[in-house]
């Protein structure tokens, strides 16, 4: 048996629908293989970007806290162009 670390196996939504609990990937083979949606995207990078992404990952509810009508992203597509709004 093999363990992989988090970032591997991580996916970009959260495991349940109102906490910012970390989903991992429900693919066994994947599991397996360490082969996450941060893997699959940014390969060797992915750690960083998981790191970054789930720092900054928020709830409807934290963005509405934060007066926001929507959270700034949900899933790694709406999070790229989160980041590359941050380089205006």
């Amino acid at each position: 048996m093999s363990f992989e670390e988090k970032w591997k196996i991580a996916i970009d939504r959260a495991g349940s629908g109102n906490t910012k609990n970390i989903g991992s990937e429900l693919n066994i083979d994947r599991l397996k293989s360490g082969n996450g949606i941060f893997y699959r995207e940014f390969g060797n990078r992915g750690k960083d970007i998981f790191d970054n992404y789930w720092m900054n990952y928020e709830t409807k509810d934290m963005a509405r806290k934060a007066e926001r009508d929507k959270a700034r992203f949900n899933n790694i597509a709406t999070y790229k162009a989160w980041v590359e709004s941050l380089k205006i």
